[in-house]
């Protein structure tokens, strides 16, 4: 990886992680606990105590505010 490659890498993630603190804390731990974890829907729910439906709507309301804050970012 080339040094410019290489900063380009840690700016992104340093986006990411600005942009995964920003979100509320309930959808960004039903988004951790998948993509991190690795969990299942019912696992999530049962860990959270909530439905698997509603595990289902934190998820996609996470990574859709994710993208948004990212596009924000990505245009300034």
């Amino acid at each position: 990886m080339t040094p410019d490659r290489h900063a380009e890498s840690r700016e992104e993630l340093a986006r990411l992680e600005a942009a995964l603190e920003g979100l509320d804390a309930r959808h960004r731990r039903a988004l951790l606990l998948k993509v991190r974890a690795g969990f299942s829907y019912e696992e999530i729910a049962s860990r959270m105590r909530v439905s698997v439906s509603n595990v289902g709507v934190l998820i996609h309301r996470a990574r859709d505010r994710l993208r948004k804050a990212l596009a924000e970012g990505g245009s300034r």
